[in-house]
């Protein structure tokens, strides 16, 4: 019974990784991003954040005493 040190561990890994790299890029291959319906989303993620923050703002400013 031997030991599987580090070193094996990552260089099957790597070979893992090149195989299955390769296949997937080959499957997936990279799409252009179309900025209309990114912007889009990314408006709305903002507005959400910024109605979900608004209450907790909010509260943080009332506790705040100035003396």
């Amino acid at each position: 019974m031997s030991l599987i040190r580090i070193d094996d561990i990552q260089y099957k890994l790597e070979e893992i990784n090149s195989i299955l790299g390769k296949r997937y890029r080959l499957e997936h291959p990279e799409r252009e991003r179309d900025w209309r319906t990114y912007e889009q989303e990314f408006s709305r993620r903002i507005k959400m954040a910024m109605k979900d923050l608004d209450p907790l703002v909010n509260q943080a400013v009332s506790t705040i005493h100035i003396i």
